[in-house]
């Protein structure tokens, strides 16, 4: 009986306040430290604050994306630096061209009208032949007025670049001349030659611009 009284008396102690709640107080907070032992959180940081203030990224993470940003910003740039010198070459281009025309069309007119200047001293001339013709029955005066401006127009052309291809007695050549007939020969010095032209052909500055016809000479068996 007295153990059981000595027990009785033995004071009763609290359990710790931070670790076991009273009885009564549920509405009281249990306090209960974390230690966050991740290696981008520095010791004595908390983990509400550290996430709060900054990015739960790597380092090497936020690198790449600047790296890249950068780059993107980079490619952005020599696009628009190479649509502004495609944009610029294409109107220097097109000013170019139309250069190139203008000064093509200026020296065709001039071209032209030089041309057509060494021709007016001949038209003039039929003129003259013409009228003189109308008031005197002079056949021979007209004669020699033609055969001037024959002349003077050949003299003309000639200047320009014009010839005569396929003259007779010259060999036959079908990149100059059309064989319009053939005609039997004895004799083998006149076999394929151009034995009479039928209509001239004529070159300007070395190009064919109309193929003679021609009768050529073949020998005969």
């Amino acid at each position: 009986m007295q153990k059981s009284k000595k027990s009785e008396s033995l004071p009763m102690k609290d359990p710790d306040p931070a670790r076991v709640p009273r009885a009564g107080d549920q509405d009281q907070e249990v306090k209960i430290r974390v230690t966050d032992k991740r290696f981008w959180v520095q010791e004595g940081e908390d983990t509400p604050a550290r996430e709060s203030s900054s990015s739960l990224k790597p380092t090497y993470v936020e690198e790449l994306e600047t790296s890249r940003a950068a780059a993107e910003k980079k490619v952005e740039e020599v696009i628009a630096s190479y649509r502004e010198f495609r944009d610029k070459s294409e109107a220097e281009n097109r000013q170019a061209r139309e250069r190139i025309r203008n000064e093509y069309e200026k020296r065709l007119q001039q071209a032209r009208g030089e041309t057509v200047e060494k021709f007016i001293d001949i038209f003039e001339n039929f003129e003259r032949a013409l009228l003189h013709a109308r008031k005197s029955p002079d056949r021979e005066g007209l004669l020699k007025g033609v055969e001037l401006i024959h002349t003077q127009f050949g003299g003309i052309l000639a200047e320009l670049g014009l010839e005569e291809v396929a003259e007779p007695g010259e060999s036959y050549d079908p990149e100059l001349a059309e064989a319009v007939a053939v005609t039997e020969v004895s004799q083998s010095e006149e076999d394929n030659l151009i034995l009479e032209v039928v209509r001239k052909g004529y070159r300007l500055n070395g190009k064919l611009v109309r193929p003679a016809r021609v009768r050529v000479g073949q020998l005969g068996d």
